[in-house]
């Protein structure tokens, strides 16, 4: 319950007489309702040898560790409990590909427009916001 790994449902393969055979997966929306207010998406792996997206061409489009760091005015405010809270979650996760001879992890990192008017203080007196600081001013989302 406290994994940050996407949820899978189910993979299945179609067999329909005279195709190649379809593999499908079924796993959870990370994006959620939400769509419509991202503004930056990041598939981060800790690695920077050919991770990056040259020319992405809208907010949708999949940033990776290259473009995060050039990208500065996208970071996250978080309070100290949350951080540690993540890096927790994040080693148990790790722990399970391991013990599932799995290794590749990516972190998906997505920032999204915020709808109602909050200030800064009130944004990061919530551990959970995560902010995107636009045009160099703190909590303008």
């Amino acid at each position: 319950p406290n994994s940050l790994l996407a949820r899978f449902y189910g993979i299945f393969t179609i067999k329909v007489k005279y195709m190649k055979p379809i593999n499908i997966i079924i796993m959870d929306n990370l994006v959620g309702k939400h769509g419509e207010f991202m503004t930056r998406m990041y598939d981060l792996k800790g690695s920077t040898f050919q991770r990056i997206t040259h020319n992405p061409t809208s907010s949708k489009t999949v940033r990776k560790d290259l473009n995060f760091l050039e990208d500065r005015e996208y970071r996250m405010v978080t309070r100290e409990p949350l951080q540690k809270e993540l890096i927790k979650r994040m080693a148990k996760d790790k722990e399970f590909l391991k013990s599932c001879n799995l290794m590749d992890y990516s972190l998906l990192i997505v920032f999204f427009r915020r709808t109602g008017e909050l200030s800064y203080e009130e944004s990061v007196s919530d551990h959970s916001y995560m902010s995107h600081e636009e045009n160099g001013q703190p909590g303008n989302n």
